[in-house]
């Protein structure tokens, strides 16, 4: 039997089940699960998954990291050489999917596209009709790297989803923030770095006046991940393993600390 090693980043702390999925990214055809995910001792929110058993071949493959419930935590790609105990690193995008030029705006979706994105999705899993979109404030345009933005030392961020009249958002379509199945994903890439910074979500609900918000925490083990220069945030909210919608992306400074 072969054994082939794929490093990628995933949220910390998971029962993590990893599985590669041919073409980049637009097949449903699993070619592969993992036999084991495990998390790295030091390196949090690193997971080394190992596929054991037939060759898998040479090529560039989309893989995607489940939780025990069978949710999306995160995905990326990754390109095996065909070989037995090889081990190779995730990454964000392959080059054949990168295009050319750019700037700011590409870092910006506008409401009309993000509302595109959920209407395409099908009106058995989200009624857009009925949703609103809105804009995010709360999250810092600078993030310090190895700075610990969390709970534990009172500097976790809060994120706030509000529309155009600046009234919260808990709902798109029929699906709500407080439901069971609801969770949400915070993750900051730079390009030519395979390394991703990945934040840990939960929602607070409103408690009488004060409006909810979604926390988000960032460790120092993460945020030591990144590099001098600007990021990309993007923020998706789920629901299950099968609604997702990206509320938000946002580029972020980070700078080097004094």
């Amino acid at each position: 039997m072969a054994t082939q090693t794929v490093v990628a980043e995933s949220v910390p702390g998971q029962t993590v089940t990893m599985k590669l999925f041919a073409g980049a990214g637009t097949s449903d055809t699993v070619v592969a699960t993992s036999s084991t995910c495990t998390e790295q001792t030091n390196s949090k929110g690193q997971y080394v998954a190992a596929f054991v058993g037939t060759l898998i071949s040479a090529g560039t493959y989309h893989f995607r990291c489940f939780s025990a419930s069978n949710v999306l935590l995160s995905d990326g790609y990754v390109d095996l050489a065909g070989t037995n105990n090889e081990v190779a690193n995730g990454y964000d995008l392959p080059i054949s999917l990168i295009g050319g030029g750019g700037g700011g705006d590409a870092l910006e979706e506008t409401s009309q596209e993000i509302l595109a994105e959920v209407q395409a999705l099908g009106a058995t899993a989200l009624s857009a009709a009925v949703w609103t979109a809105g804009v995010i404030t709360g999250f810092p345009s600078s993030l310090v790297i190895g700075d610990s933005y969390i709970d534990d030392v009172n500097r976790h961020i809060k994120i706030y989803y509000r529309d155009d009249a600046d009234d919260p958002i808990t709902n798109i379509g029929s699906k709500s923030v407080t439901d069971g199945d609801f969770t949400a994903s915070l993750r900051i890439s730079q390009d030519n770095r395979s390394s991703v910074v990945v934040a840990t979500c939960s929602w607070v609900a409103a408690v009488g006046p004060t409006e909810g918000y979604l926390k988000v925490e960032l460790p120092k083990d993460q945020t030591r991940r990144a590099a001098e220069g600007v990021a990309e945030m993007q923020l998706v909210f789920q629901w299950g393993s099968s609604i997702e919608v990206q509320v938000a992306k946002q580029t972020v400074n980070w700078i080097r600390k004094i």
